[in-house]
C-alpha cells in the first residue's frame, strides 16, 4: 500500500485567511504533483489551522496539526507552505519534535523553495541545519512581533483608560480581532471600533431569540434564512459568553515586567489581564447578559459532570457527510448525551442518522461475524440443536443436488436460472456447518480470509458490547483503536454508509427509503465488487432477491442502490437500531422473519404462531399487519387440501421461496390435525 501525503495549512489571524494566504497553502494541483514524485496517495483530508498561532504552540498543543501527527505513519507526506506554517515556536523545542518525526520516518516538503526533509532527501546534515536556522528565523521574528504588539495594545489600553478617543469620539481600535457587532472605520494606526451598519442588530436579534429560550440550530437557521449570515454552532456558543455583547473588552496581556517563564514550547512572560469598561457599543445590558447565561444554563443540562462527551467515532477527521463536510454529534431536546451524529452544517445540509446505528454499522464492518461458544447449554439442548442445524444441512445439500439433476439434464432451460441459488445453497451450508462444529465443541475457524483476520485486531473484537454500549472514556478509548484499521467514513443522505479501510477494503451498509419517523432502521449490507467482469457478481446480479444488494463500486456511484425497503426481502434486513425503538406490530413481523431464517416457512394459523412464540394478543392485534407486510414482498402462498372428512380446505404459508411439494406435504401432516393430502388444481 503507497504511503499517503496529508496538505497542512496554517494562518494565525483572520487577516491571513482573507485573500490567497490559505489557498497558497493548499494548492491541490501542487500538492498531487509531489505526492505523486515521492510515491504517494494524496489524502482527501485537508488540515488547517485558522487563527491558531504557531508562536505559542497552539497548533501543536491543542491544534489540527496534533491531530494529523497522531495519524501520520512511517514514509508519509506532510506538505506545508514554509516551516514556519509547522511552528514559530522555541528552537529547541520544536526542532526536539520535527526531529523525532524524521526519525520516525515522516517525511516534510515545503513548497516555497520546493525542499524534502527525511526520507530520500540526499544530504541529512545539510537538511538539519537549514531547519535549525529556519526554525531560529522563525522564532526570532514572532518574538520582535510579539514584542511589538504587547507594547501596541498596552498603549492603546493607556489612552483608552486616559480618556483618548479617536474619530467620533470612538475608542482607538487595540489591534486585536473585534466582535460580531463591530466594524473598523478610519485609516491605518487611527482606526476607531465603531457599531457594524448591519451585524449590530442581527446581533440584538441573536440575544432575543436566545434570551426566549431558542436553542442554537433555530437561531442559526433564523440569521441565516433572514439575513444569509452563516456561522456555525460553536462560533455562536462562544458569542453568546462573551462579555462583549455589553460592551467589555478584556485583553490579556504580556506582563514584561515579571520574570521570564517557559511554557514548554518557548520563553513567555506571565498574563495580565486588562477590563475595558464599555469599549465597544453594547448589544445588550449587563443584566440582559447575566440572564442570558442563566438561560443557557437552565437549557442545557450538564453533560458527564461538565466534562466533555466522547462519541465513538466523531471528532478524528475520519467521519463525513457525503456533501465533503465533517459530522459533528447532535444533542436532542434536554439530552444529556449526543442522540445523532449530523452534518455540521445543519442549515443547508442537515444530514444525519442515529448514533446507535452508525456505531452498529462500523462494530459489524470492523469485528465480521465471530461466533461464540455458548458453554451454559447443556448437552440436551446441544443434541437438539446439531439435529435441526443437521437436518437443515441435509435437506439443502438435497435441494442442491435436485438442481444439479435439472442443470445436467436442460442446461439452456434451467443453468442461468439455478446457478446464484446453488451458490447461495452452497454458502448456508458452510455456515450452518461451522454452527455444528461451534455447538459440537470443534474449534471455529472464522470465514475470513487470513489477510482480513490479519487486519482486525483480536482487541477490537472482544470488545463488541463495549463499542456499542460504552462510557465517554471507553468511546474515546475504542474510537482511537478503531480509526487504526478504518481510513474514512462516509455518510449519505440516500441511506448509503460507505467504509474505507486503510488496508484498502471497502464495505458498505445500505438502508433502504422507509419511515423515520418510526424510529427503527433496517438496513443490509451490500455485496460490492470492483466490477462486472467478477465471476460472482453475474450471477448474484441475476437473482431476484440478491439482484438488489449486490453492485459495483460504479454503481453506488450512480445511486443504482436506492430502493424502497418493500421491494428487499426482509431475510436480508437488519434491525441495526436499538431494540428498544422497533414498535409492537414490527416486533410481530420480526419475530416471524427469524422463524423463517431457522425453517425456511410459518403457517399463518393462531395455534402455529402461539407455539412458535407469540402471545395471543400480539398475534390478534397484529396478525392482518404481517398479512399485509409478507403479501407485499410476494412471500404468501396460499394451499388447498384435502380434509380427512374429504372436504376442501386451504391454508396461508409464508415462505421467501418456492417450496417443494414433498416439503409442503410434511408441513401440513405436522401442524394440521386434520389434514389428509393436497388438494388436486382443478
Amino acid at each position: 500500500m503507497k504511503p499517503t501525503a496529508f496538505i497542512y495549512g496554517r494562518v494565525s489571524s483572520d487577516k491571513q485567511t482573507i485573500g490567497t494566504s490559505i489557498e497558497i497553502q493548499t494548492d491541490l494541483k501542487k500538492a498531487k504533483q509531489i505526492a505523486s514524485e515521492h510515491g504517494c496517495e494524496l489524502s482527501e483530508l485537508i488540515t488547517v489551522d485558522e487563527g491558531v498561532s504557531g508562536f505559542s504552540g497552539s497548533n501543536l498543543k491543542t491544534g489540527k496539526l496534533k491531530d494529523l501527527l497522531e495519524i501520520v505513519k512511517r514514509n508519509d507526506l506532510i506538505i506545508l507552505r514554509a516551516l514556519d506554517r509547522f511552528s514559530r515556536g522555541s528552537l529547541y523545542k520544536v526542532n526536539s519534535i520535527f526531529t523525532d518525526l524524521l526519525h520516525k520516518g515522516v517525511r516534510f516538503y515545503t513548497t516555497m523553495d520546493n525542499k524534502l526533509y527525511g526520507g530520500e532527501s540526499s544530504n541529512k546534515v545539510v537538511d538539519a541545519i537549514v531547519s535549525v536556522i529556519g526554525f531560529n528565523s522563525a522564532f526570532e521574528e514572532s518574538s520582535k512581533k510579539a514584542a511589538l504588539n504587547n507594547d501596541y495594545i498596552l498603549k492603546r489600553i493607556t489612552q483608552f483608560n486616559d480618556g483618548i478617543r479617536g474619530l467620533n469620539n470612538a475608542p482607538l481600535h487595540h489591534g486585536k480581532s473585534i466582535p460580531f457587532h463591530c466594524q473598523l472605520v478610519g485609516e491605518d494606526k487611527s482606526k476607531v471600533v465603531v457599531k457594524h451598519p448591519k451585524n449590530f442588530d442581527v446581533a440584538k436579534e441573536i440575544i432575543a431569540l436566545a434570551l426566549n429560550g431558542s436553542g442554537l440550530h433555530k437561531i442559526i437557521r433564523v440569521v441565516n434564512e433572514k439575513h444569509n449570515i452563516s456561522r456555525t454552532k460553536q462560533w455562536l456558543k462562544d458569542y453568546l459568553k462573551s462579555h462583549t455583547l455589553y460592551g467589555n473588552c478584556i485583553l490579556k496581556v504580556q506582563d514584561r515586567t515579571q520574570k521570564v517563564i517557559y511554557d514548554g514550547f518557548g520563553e513567555t512572560y506571565p498574563k495580565k489581564e486588562y477590563i475595558l469598561n464599555e469599549y465597544y457599543p453594547a448589544v445588550c445590558t449587563k443584566n440582559e447578559w447575566l440572564g442570558l447565561q442563566e438561560t443557557r444554563k437552565r437549557s442545557i443540562k450538564l453533560r458527564s459532570e461538565g466534562q466533555k462527551y466522547y462519541s465513538l467515532l466523531s471528532g478524528r477527521q475520519r467521519l463525513y457527510c457525503s456533501c465533503g463536510k465533517p459530522l459533528t454529534v447532535i444533542y436532542g431536546k434536554n439530552a444529556t448525551q449526543p442522540i445523532y451524529y449530523g452534518c455540521i452544517d445543519q442549515i443547508s445540509c442537515r444530514n444525519m442518522e442515529q448514533i446507535y446505528v452508525l456505531n452498529r454499522v462500523v462494530t459489524d464492518a470492523v469485528t465480521g461475524d465471530v461466533y461464540k461458544k455458548d458453554t451454559d447449554k447443556n448437552s440436551k439442548n446441544r443434541e437438539i440443536e446439531s439435529n435441526k442445524l443437521n437436518g437443515e444441512i441435509t435437506e439443502l445439500q438435497e435441494s442442491i443436488n435436485n438442481m444439479l439433476k435439472l442443470v445436467e439434464d436442460h442446461p439452456l432451460a434451467y443453468g442461468d436460472k439455478f446457478a446464484p441459488k446453488i451458490i447461495e445453497s452452497k454458502k448456508a451450508i458452510e455456515k450452518k456447518q461451522k454452527l455444528l462444529d461451534e455447538v459440537n465443541g470443534q474449534k471455529f475457524i472464522s470465514s475470513r480470509t487470513i489477510e482480513e483476520r490479519n487486519m482486525i485486531p483480536n482487541e477490537i473484537r472482544k470488545i463488541k458490547d463495549q463499542l456499542l454500549n460504552g462510557t465517554s472514556e471507553q468511546n474515546l478509548e475504542n474510537g482511537n483503536k478503531i480509526y487504526k484499521i478504518i481510513k474514512r467514513i462516509t455518510l449519505d443522505k440516500n441511506g448509503l454508509i460507505s467504509i474505507e479501510f486503510e488496508s484498502g477494503e471497502f464495505k458498505a451498509c445500505y438502508f433502504p427509503i422507509q419511515n423515520k419517523s418510526k424510529g427503527r432502521r433496517m438496513g443490509s449490507f451490500l455485496h460490492i465488487f470492483n466490477n462486472i467482469e467478477d465471476n460472482l457478481y453475474a450471477p448474484m446480479k441475476e437473482d431476484p432477491d440478491f439482484s438488489l444488494v449486490t453492485f459495483t463500486r460504479e454503481e453506488l456511484e450512480n445511486k443504482k442502490h436506492v430502493i424502497h425497503i418493500d421491494k428487499i426481502n426482509p431475510s436480508l434486513l437488519t434491525l441495526f437500531s436499538h431494540e428498544r425503538t422497533i414498535m409492537a406490530c414490527d416486533k410481530a413481523v420480526s419475530h416471524i422473519n427469524n422463524y423463517l431464517k431457522s425453517y425456511g416457512y410459518f403457517i399463518l394459523k393462531s395455534s402455529f404462531a402461539i407455539n412458535s412464540g407469540l402471545s395471543e394478543k400480539q398475534w390478534q392485534k397484529h396478525k392482518a399487519y404481517c398479512i399485509a407486510f409478507f403479501e407485499k414482498r410476494g412471500m404468501i402462498h396460499k394451499i388447498e387440501f384435502i380434509t380427512k372428512n374429504n372436504g376442501r380446505n386451504s391454508i396461508l404459508i409464508i415462505s421467501d421461496k418456492k417450496l417443494r411439494l414433498k416439503k409442503i406435504n410434511t408441513i401440513l401432516f405436522l401442524n394440521i390435525k386434520n389434514y389428509k393430502q393436497l388438494a388436486t388444481p382443478s
